[in-house]
């Protein structure tokens, strides 16, 4: 039961962790998106401002490892304690392996690097003058014919949830990314609904 445990559960975390990097730099970043393009048009390069929002998310990942230690090896002896107590052990040891904290602490480090890679993909990649302008609204479209309504057999809030989910299901990748070819009298390549676009 206990090497189940050890396979599946930090797997769950991290994963978890991940989530949670990617979801609050996510939001950063678009908060940040016009200062972001005002820094790419004074000259910082794009390793620069990656640079400076890894430092977000390392000071996360150190206060995290630091917390999780304390925390498992607290509750580590006392969970030997207490199995040493149910099953009747003469004894058992709380082995504190300092390659395992190592390897926690790297897995952990890498799982937030790549989620804030993720996340800092998007913008990045933007020329400064696209990304100093707010982002291009979405663009929804109709799931069902008409006839169909969904509204009569689902609630107002999982039918968003749905439509979201369809919406970046459907969209191509290079139209997720929001730039767009500045306007022109001839039809121009947009990447999302701008309202020059056909």
């Amino acid at each position: 039961m206990l090497n189940n445990m050890s396979r599946t559960l930090p797997q769950i975390f991290l994963l978890v962790a991940a989530f949670l990097v990617n979801l609050t730099l996510t939001r950063l970043v678009a908060l940040e998106r016009e200062q972001i393009g005002l820094l790419k048009a004074l000259g910082y390069s794009d390793s620069s401002i990656v640079l400076h929002h890894f430092k977000f998310v390392a000071l996360i990942v150190v206060v995290g490892i630091l917390l999780g230690g304390v925390a498992g090896t607290w509750l580590g002896l006392r969970v030997t304690a207490l199995f040493g107590d149910f099953f009747h052990f003469p004894f058992l040891v709380f082995a504190k392996a300092p390659d395992l904290y190592v390897t926690a602490g790297a897995l952990s480090a890498a799982a937030a690097a790549i989620s804030a890679l993720r996340a800092l993909r998007e913008v990045v990649k933007l020329p400064p003058a696209v990304a100093m302008q707010p982002p291009a609204p979405p663009v929804y479209r109709r799931l069902l014919p008409e006839s169909i309504q969904l509204d009569q057999f689902v609630s107002q809030p999982p039918l968003m949830i749905i439509r979201n989910i369809a919406r970046h299901l459907s969209v191509p990748r290079s139209r997720r990314s929001g730039w767009c070819s500045p306007p022109r009298f001839s039809s121009s390549r947009c990447s999302r609904g701008t309202p020059w676009s056909n």
